[in-house]
């Protein structure tokens, strides 16, 4: 692996980098503990559906929702400060780089920092993922599962034949306590 940023005269140099380097560490720092709160509410969440606590669940939206929009202020942070890395280095991919890329233009020790906090995002991402992938498949279970209860009830809608005092089918009216609940 080769480090291409150079001296000062050929490129930027450790002082011209060091500030903004700063910067999006700090800015995947902020990025890495909100994408951690965010698994953090993932797993309340799943124990929220298992005590089928609604109201906790609502809460975790809400939560959620105020989470993810700070997520997405902290990205379009880091994509400005990336992109200010790629003026510095004069290097206009680096906008569209991945972090290993950009990590693989620093020189040391900022490479190694951004390595690592890439590092730390990918594995509270993986854990994020697999939370909500699970919350999905459990989402989709309860659902499966109310559809059959309603769909055994609306069997159970069918009429019977009564009998009148005479020994003759009477005709009655029924309603479905589904209908008389909506």
């Amino acid at each position: 692996m080769t480090n291409t940023v150079a001296t000062s005269q050929t490129g930027p140099g450790r002082a011209d980098l060091t500030p903004i380097v700063a910067e999006l560490r700090d800015a995947l720092a902020a990025l890495h503990a909100l994408l951690q709160r965010l698994t953090e509410l993932a797993g309340r969440k799943l124990d929220a559906m298992r005590r089928a606590d609604t109201d906790d669940l609502q809460s975790c939206t809400a939560m959620e929702h105020r989470l993810l929009e700070n997520v997405s202020a902290t990205r379009k942070q880091r994509e400005a400060i990336v992109a200010r890395l790629a003026q510095t280095l004069h290097w206009p991919e680096a906008v569209t780089a991945s972090l290993g890329e950009i990590a693989d233009r620093l020189p040391e020790p900022f490479s190694s920092s951004i390595r690592a906090k890439n590092r730390a995002l990918r594995e509270v991402v993986d854990t994020l993922q697999e939370k909500n992938r699970l919350a999905a498949v459990v989402a989709r279970n309860l659902h499966t599962h109310v559809r059959s209860i309603f769909a055994e009830l609306a069997k159970a809608n069918q009429e019977c034949v009564l009998y009148g005092p005479s020994g003759q089918h009477e005709q009655t009216s029924t309603d479905a306590w589904v209908d008389a609940v909506g």
